[in-house]
């Protein structure tokens, strides 16, 4: 008899052989318990059990692959800031910046576009014993346990104190996936099998390590720079083509990208000596390796041309907000491995301003690396922009453009009176509101701009008063500063007084206009 795993198929009598073995591995690689013998006499026998076909650490970690598994504490976000203009510009300004405060240089690395993941060690041993998925969701909780898939990639690191090496999966170009590489590399990383595509396919390249500070091994570790951690991670090579499977991060100095110049530091995609990447920035890290901050490209991929077939709007408050947003049904065209239909078109005056209509020519981008977007109109549409219609009764047109957004333009609009009941419905006192989910100011939040504990005896009062939507205009208006705020809170004035004043009496008759 045998027994079936994901991999290959072991004979009863081998497991049967190897049972005192499986069950050091199970206490190890599993259970993150001493096994109690030496690391000498575990890798004798770990060599027995090889030499009869079994893989003691793979044959455990079928247990826990594709689990859930909770990642460190210490593997925090990393602050990202958008650069608007030249990536290389905003590299030297940053360097220098940090330079003139704090003395020091800095390294930098490209931010590699794939899937992250946490490589966990045991600091006795250096070897790698848990590898664990993180970013989007999974980082700060679980993340799905991938060690079987992964963990063999990972380099020793004995006599260093290391306890983890955060590193991205990647796709390299040359595998022919092109801007898919990055869908394809998620793929690899999240499911519970696709091994055999992960050996041939996927690249690991650290880009963050973790000193455990209980360690004695780690002071000396520690004096290391990042750049000379980064590449003393050993490269490994275990796929038939030859690809580097693991290596450290690419780190430069900002002479090193001006070096390379503009042109390079200014695309998202690298070339390397392990490969060419798809990448959406530069991460930045003092001497010692310390993360500072990430600065992306605002827009990922290249811009592919397009043609808009009609205007789509969306209602928006139903969803708790005060406006209708809008896509451009267009061509579908793929960006970085990714089909898009509809793209947003983001702010409604730049929309009209640049004539984003049917027939317009346009360019498409992943805004944020993910969200579908027009980026530029290379030749003007029709000009008509299909403007809606909203539920009591109002054609909307382009007098109803408030800054980026389009807003139902009846003061009176009795969809925005029903958000406004619907809301005040899950508030159990009058104290509960929160005024920025009532009255919706766009780029303003009440609770900075007021002191809510004056602001919110005096509503109640112009409510339980029975004052009048003026009145309550007229106290509001004061906190405000822009000529759009005040044309924002006429537009939510009367809705707002007339739910209110729902709230507090029960009733909305006898209300004073």
């Amino acid at each position: 008899m045998t027994k079936k795993t994901d991999k290959y198929t072991v004979p009863e009598e081998i497991l049967e052989k190897h049972k005192f073995g499986i069950e050091l591995a199970r206490n190890y690689w599993v259970l993150n318990l001493p096994t109690g013998i030496s690391d000498e006499d575990f890798d004798k026998i770990e060599k027995a059990a090889r030499e009869d076909g079994l893989e003691l650490r793979d044959y455990v970690y079928q247990e826990i692959q594709g689990t859930r598994y909770p990642n460190a504490p210490y593997i925090t976000k990393i602050e990202k800031t958008q650069v608007q203009g030249s990536m290389m510009e905003a590299v030297r300004e940053f360097t220098e910046q940090y330079r003139q405060t704090y003395g020091e240089d800095i390294f930098w690395i490209p931010k590699y576009d794939g899937s992250s993941l946490a490589g966990y060690y045991d600091i006795t041993t250096g070897r790698c014993i848990r590898v664990i998925t993180v970013g989007g969701s999974n980082l700060g909780s679980d993340g799905i346990d991938q060690t079987k898939k992964f963990s063999r990639y990972f380099p020793e690191l004995p006599n260093t104190g290391i306890c983890a090496i955060q590193a991205e999966c990647l796709i390299a170009l040359e595998h022919g996936f092109g801007e898919s590489s990055r869908q394809k590399a998620n793929g690899l990383v999240n499911s519970k099998y696709m091994e055999d595509q992960v050996d041939c396919l996927a690249g690991i390249r650290g880009f963050r390590y973790f000193l455990d500070p209980s360690c004695p091994m780690s002071i000396e570790t520690a004096k290391l720079s990042y750049r000379d951690i980064m590449c003393g991670l050993v490269r490994r090579t275990y796929n038939m083509s030859g690809d580097c499977k693991f290596s450290g991060g690419y780190v430069m100095t900002v002479e090193d990208l001006e070096n390379l110049g503009e042109e390079v530091v200014n695309k998202d995609i690298w070339k390397t000596d392990t490969g060419t990447f798809l990448v959406d920035g530069l991460v930045a890290y003092t001497y010692g390796g310390v993360c500072l901050q990430a600065l992306k490209y605002k827009d990922a991929g290249r811009g592919e041309a397009s043609e808009v077939l009609s205007i789509k709007w969306n209602n928006q408050i139903t969803k708790g907000k005060d406006s209708w947003s809008a896509n451009a049904i267009i061509n579908p065209v793929v960006v970085r491995g990714s089909k898009c239909t509809k793209p947003t078109v983001g702010s409604i005056k730049k929309m009209v301003d640049t004539g984003l209509s049917k027939g317009a020519k346009v360019t498409i981008i992943l805004a944020n690396s993910t969200i579908p977007q027009v980026s530029n109109v290379i030749e003007k549409g029709n000009l008509d922009y299909e403007w809606p219609t909203c539920s009591c009764g109002h054609k909307m047109g382009p007098d109803d453009i408030f800054g980026a957004l389009l807003k139902c333009g009846n003061p009176d609009c009795s969809e925005r009176f029903g958000r406004m009941i619907s809301y005040l419905g899950t508030c159990q006192t009058f104290y509960d509101i929160d005024l920025n989910k009532l009255l919706i100011i766009d780029r303003f939040k009440w609770e900075e701009k007021t002191d809510l504990s004056v602001v919110m005896p005096d509503l109640e009062k112009i409510i339980q008063n029975n004052l009048g939507a003026e009145e309550f205009n007229n106290y509001l208006k004061q906190y405000l500063k822009t000529d759009l705020q005040k044309r924002n809170l006429d537009l939510i004035t009367l809705p707002a007084y007339k739910s209110l004043l729902q709230y507090v009496t029960g009733n909305n008759q006898g209300i004073i206009q």
